[in-house]
């Protein structure tokens, strides 16, 4: 990554293995306040949208020195 890869490149073949986890990983507790009924179905869509959107994101923005903001989504 420092030399500016992307994680799609650096994982290659398991580039997808790798992205289904992490969007896992982030989209577990948004379920989890979905089943709790600490949000309602239509926020959790919402969310699973955004965090699809920002998994791809980070598996293909080029890593090193960049500072990058991810803007969110307008409706």
């Amino acid at each position: 990554l420092k030399a500016g890869a992307t994680l799609f490149r650096i994982t290659g073949d398991n580039s997808e293995k790798v992205r289904d986890a992490l969007y896992g990983w982030l989209a577990r507790p948004a379920f989890q306040a979905y089943l709790e009924k600490r949000i309602t179905q239509e926020e959790f869509s919402d969310l699973k949208d955004d965090i699809e959107r920002s998994v791809w994101r980070v598996m293909a923005q080029p890593g090193g020195g960049r500072d990058v903001v991810l803007v969110p989504r307008r409706n």
